[in-house]
Order: C-alpha cells, then sequence, then structure tokens
C-alpha cells in the first residue's frame, strides 16, 4: 500500500517535471514577446498611476 502511493508520487512527480520542461521551453520560445508584454503593462500601469495622481 505505502510502496503503492509513493510510485504514484513518484511518476506524478516525474510528469510534473515534464511538463515544467515543456512550460520551460516554451516561456524561452515566447521570451521575447514576454519581455515586450511585461514592458507595456509596466509603462501602462504607470500611464494609470499618472492619470490617479492627477
Amino acid at each position: 500500500m505505502h510502496f503503492d502511493v509513493f510510485s504514484a508520487l513518484q511518476s506524478a512527480t516525474a510528469a510534473s517535471k515534464s511538463r515544467a520542461i515543456v512550460l520551460d521551453n516554451q516561456i524561452k520560445k515566447d521570451g521575447r514577446s514576454f519581455v515586450r508584454y511585461s514592458k507595456a503593462l509596466a509603462t501602462n500601469q504607470k500611464m494609470i498611476r499618472k492619470r490617479h495622481d492627477r
């Protein structure tokens, strides 16, 4: 019983690791667009803050 739980946990960990690797590759692929997006978001928030300050 205990061993089954352990092996299930191990396989789940392996699955999440492979999913993380896939996600990491996707993030690297989208890295430039993400940086561009986050910069746009930051400038957008600055504009919103300026509007609030007035």
